[in-house]
């Protein structure tokens, strides 16, 4: 029981040396929840996006790669690719024309299904879905 005791004396004023010794560094020992931020890639090629749908969580990156050496464009909006009908969502995104050896990345701040095609590559559609 003694041995219990000093063991947990012991650790105690341990946890007490490193709390001081962080707090006087300036770090902070609260335990907020911090949302992780992922990045998530999708390759642009003449007539596809690898992948085409992407689930992603409020915060996350969606970055657009360019893998086929041509321009892209990319719009919000949804598109058919029967009729290659593109549609544009009011205020909706476009990310003007990148190069063949660029990308474009956007960061998703609310929930919703959001809806992309490539003005240049009009088979081209990629649909983001953001969750919380």
């Amino acid at each position: 029981m003694k041995r219990i005791a000093l063991f947990l004396l012991v650790t105690l004023a341990s946890a007490g040396i490193a709390y001081f010794s962080l707090s006087k560094l300036g770090f902070s020992t609260s335990q907020k929840k911090i949302a992780a931020t992922n990045i998530h890639m999708v390759s642009l090629m003449k007539d596809m996006a690898d992948p085409d749908i992407v689930l992603a969580k409020v915060g996350d990156y969606v970055q657009f790669n360019a893998k086929d050496g041509k321009e892209h464009n990319l719009s919000q909006g949804s598109g058919n690719a029967v009729d290659k009908n593109h549609a544009h969502e009011e205020e909706g995104l476009e990310s003007g024309v990148f190069k063949g050896d660029e990308a474009y990345k956007i960061q998703f701040k609310k929930v919703g299904i959001y809806s992309f095609h490539d003005h240049f590559n009009p088979d081209t559609y990629i649909r983001v879905i953001v969750k919380d």
